[in-house]
């Protein structure tokens, strides 16, 4: 298991957006904490497509940001489609 905690970091839409890329070929993180950040919907669009395409993140921390329920929603619909 590999982790990575960025945790009240000020991490927003456009940092989001730069981890999406990086995860969409991750092959060894496990577990992601971005809690307590910056970020937006447009950042949780740009992990949403990532999650969609990485086999290896089983857990993802976006507790205490702004993202809003429909936001929220497509993260859910996403992590259900990998299951």
């Amino acid at each position: 298991m590999i982790v990575l905690i960025l945790k009240n970091n000020g991490i927003r839409d456009q940092g989001a957006k730069a981890l999406a890329e990086v995860l969409q070929n991750n092959k060894t993180l496990t577990s992601l904490d971005l809690s307590a950040n910056q970020i937006g919907d447009r950042g949780a669009k740009h992990l949403t497509d990532a999650i969609e395409k990485n086999n290896t993140l089983t857990t993802l921390n976006l507790t205490q940001n702004e993202i809003t329920l429909a936001g929220q929603q497509r993260l859910t619909d996403a992590s259900r489609i990998k299951k």
